[in-house]
């Protein structure tokens, strides 16, 4: 490419490794596109578009015109840039804490000054936008509570009834049918422990010793509590008519069986937040709040067995380097030339 205003960037296409490749500042989006996939051997590039992530000093920024160039979309040296597929809209909103809000919400009545939108490839986990999404909470929520943990419903009509659906942050949005124009609500933790939102039966219960490891190492005391997992939540309850004293979101945690020493024992344990969000250094406090980790002590090995074979799918990193006896980064390399991983490969992965 021309070198009159030479600028260094970051470049990733998903399921590649970053490279560092070096363009001029007027060079169009097109010319952009078409070296890149050339490197990154993307042979259907015509739905591509460039994504740069949001910095300190801006926004995130999607390029849709492949005429404009670089520098008229405010790309400069040292960014990073990812070849992604056309975005689409998604509407956010958040729970007002109205603990009747889902009986009385309608899709077909909905207040427009209450909700925003931002725009996604839903081949891409949520994950990815948080931080661009939590932009957009605060921007019309100054009070949001950046501490607490925040979970995603899906809302949508079927045959003229609300259905919600929880949504997995790790897993791509399209394989949870998140579409174009879709409604995301955003729940508070608070919400949660306060009123049972359930979209699908109790996977597994039992009962368990759990205790967590705070930020600085202060360890709690072991209690014994009821816990039961529903979607990819795992609430825990001091009885079994109580509401849950608290839950752990699973798709924000790497879970491991931790049995040692005559304890069994699994562990839960807070994903780092470049884990949580690709998106580089601009995530808000909401993402890099402080979670625990948790260990739940079981009666036997195959009580750890067993919960493990239901915990490890639901949550957000489960350490595989091999699907079906192949190497990952073969399949990753497929999606680099067709597009979509099959469905049965991403949720081994």
């Amino acid at each position: 490419m021309a070198s009159g205003n030479p600028i260094t960037l970051r470049v990733r296409w998903t399921g590649s490794v970053t490279k560092q490749l070096q363009f001029d500042a007027d060079s169009t989006i097109n010319e952009v596109v078409l070296n890149v996939a050339s490197r990154f051997n993307i042979l259907n590039h015509g739905r591509i578009c460039i994504f740069s992530p949001a910095t300190p000093l801006r926004d995130l920024i999607w390029v849709d015109n492949r005429d404009h160039t670089l520098r008229q979309v405010g790309i400069a040296d040292r960014d990073t840039i990812e070849l992604k597929y056309e975005p689409y809209p998604v509407h956010v909103m958040l729970h007002d804490g109205n603990p009747h809000f889902l009986e009385e919400f309608s899709l077909e009545n909905i207040n427009k000054s209450q909700q925003q939108t931002f725009r996604a490839d839903l081949t891409d986990p949520l994950s990815e936008y948080l931080p661009q999404l939590f932009r957009l909470l605060l921007s019309r929520h100054s009070n949001l509570n950046t501490k607490e943990e925040f979970s995603f419903l899906l809302l949508s009509d079927h045959f003229g009834q609300l259905a919600i659906k929880w949504i997995d942050t790790s897993r791509p949005m399209g394989e949870q049918s998140v579409r174009s124009h879709s409604y995301l609500l955003v729940v508070p933790s608070q919400i949660m422990l306060q009123r049972k939102i359930e979209c699908s039966p109790t996977s597994k219960e039992g009962y368990l010793t759990k205790r967590s490891i705070k930020t600085g190492g202060r360890v709690t005391n072991s209690k014994k509590r009821w816990c039961t997992l529903r979607d990819h939540f795992l609430f825990y309850h001091q009885s079994l008519s109580s509401l849950p004293n608290g839950f752990v979101q699973l798709d924000h945690y790497e879970i491991q069986d931790s049995s040692a020493n005559g304890k069994y024992e699994f562990t839960c344990t807070p994903l780092a937040k470049d884990q949580l969000s690709n998106s580089g250094s601009s995530a808000p406090a909401v993402l890099a709040a402080e979670k625990p980790t948790y260990v739940f002590e079981c009666e036997t090995q195959e009580e750890v067995n067993d919960w493990m074979k239901y915990l490890r799918p639901r949550s957000g990193s489960i350490g595989c380097t091999q699907v079906f006896g192949v190497p990952l980064e073969k399949y990753l390399k497929r999606k680099n030339t067709s597009g979509i991983l099959p469905a049965v490969i991403t949720d081994c992965i």
